[in-house]
């Protein structure tokens, strides 16, 4: 039986030490998404059928495969916060994928084959000690996260091979769609709420062509792995519409 939507973010928040809820439930989402994209369509079912409603509706349309499988592009995707501390992002993801192997031991063993062997430990419950977050004493100024890492031309030409419909450079990636009047208003509500939840968001031109969707990381100067992901979630809504 699928857990409810706070029944599902509170037992992550838990298992995490967090409190900020808002947060991890953003954060839980990128885990989730970035499973679904290393994995099958039977495995997406697997999580799915454990996961609260909205939860499991985005995983099930998570279809955009990742060029990289590995963990640690995974977890540069997992936290809200570029750039985040990797072993903070990994004890998240251990989290909410505990919590899935706890209430679906089934699905955890459907999953585990299909990832990297690295991937192992994430269905185990997290230590006890949360790795610590960012602070900054009264007496210093917050240092900024720094930008996330430009990807070059080849990387970029690499990952639109992935991305059907999408083109561009390392400076700018764009696709431009036409939106059925029926479903239009959703699919950008769809979007936008992906966009808060990665605190990243596509610049948006209408015109009779349709709709295109323009991506870069305007700190970075280019197109970040941040734009790559935003592309594939996009995709992902806009594909199953």
């Amino acid at each position: 039986m699928a857990l409810g939507h706070k029944a599902f973010v509170h037992a992550v928040a838990k298992r995490a030490g967090r409190d900020d809820l808002e947060r991890v439930e953003r954060e839980s989402e990128s885990v989730l998404v970035g499973v679904a994209r290393r994995v099958s369509a039977d495995g997406r079912a697997r999580m799915a059928a454990v996961l609260p409603r909205g939860l499991a509706k985005i995983v099930a349309e998570s279809t955009t495969p990742v060029e990289d499988p590995g963990l640690g592009s995974f977890l540069a995707t997992v936290s809200s916060v570029p750039n985040d501390d990797p072993a903070r992002a990994r004890y998240l993801a251990q989290a909410v994928l505990s919590v899935i192997a706890e209430e679906d031991p089934g699905a955890a063993e459907t999953l585990r084959p299909e990832l990297p062997d690295e991937f192992g430990d994430l269905f185990t419950p997290p230590p006890s000690r949360t790795p610590g977050e960012r602070t900054s004493s009264p007496a210093s100024p917050t240092t900024p996260s720094p930008a996330p890492a430009g990807l070059t031309r080849e990387e970029v030409e690499a990952e639109l091979e992935e991305l059907p419909g999408w083109i561009g450079d390392e400076h700018r990636i764009r696709r431009t769609v036409s939106l059925p009047a029926a479903v239009a208003d959703d699919i950008r509500e769809r979007i936008a709420r992906v966009e808060e939840r990665m605190n990243h968001h596509a610049m948006v031109e209408e015109d009779l062509d349709g709709t295109t969707y323009l991506l870069w990381t305007p700190s970075s100067g280019g197109v970040t792995e941040l734009d790559i992901e935003l592309a594939a979630r996009i995709s992902d809504i806009v594909d199953n519409a």
